[in-house]
């Protein structure tokens, strides 16, 4: 019986995620509490963001890179296409990091325009092979 893929997790490799998702948490966790170890209260804090910041895109990045590997798509002729992502991490992650300071300094106003501009991005970075 084939397996449709539709975009979500299987629970075949449930141990695997299981791990990641442990590793994930320790290794996140580190690096939000590492910083305070400099004495400094500004500066660790601010490094502490900085990692948050960078933490989050590297998770949005991979999810996108997750639905672009396990999504499929029907062509015009109905067969089931796969979706590939052409574009590197840096410029999804500059729109990325930008909408979220935006939306920040706005109060959460330009997130819904971000959020946009991101999907846009995606859309035109991506064929469907």
């Amino acid at each position: 019986m084939e397996r449709r893929r539709l975009g979500l997790p299987s629970f075949d490799q449930g141990r695997h995620r299981t791990k990641g998702l442990v590793l994930g948490a320790a290794v996140g966790g580190l690096g939000h509490a590492l910083p305070y170890l400099i004495p400094d209260f500004w500066t660790a804090t601010i490094l502490a963001t900085i990692i948050v910041f960078v933490e989050l895109g590297v998770i949005s990045w991979m999810w996108m890179k997750w639905d672009h590997a396990n999504v499929r798509v029907p062509d015009k002729n109905g067969q089931m296409r796969s979706l590939r992502l052409t574009a590197s991490f840096t410029p999804y992650f500059g729109r990325w990091l930008m909408g979220w300071l935006l939306s920040l300094a706005t109060a959460g106003i330009y997130r819904p325009w971000a959020k946009v501009a991101e999907w846009r991005w995606m859309a035109d970075h991506t064929d469907i092979s």
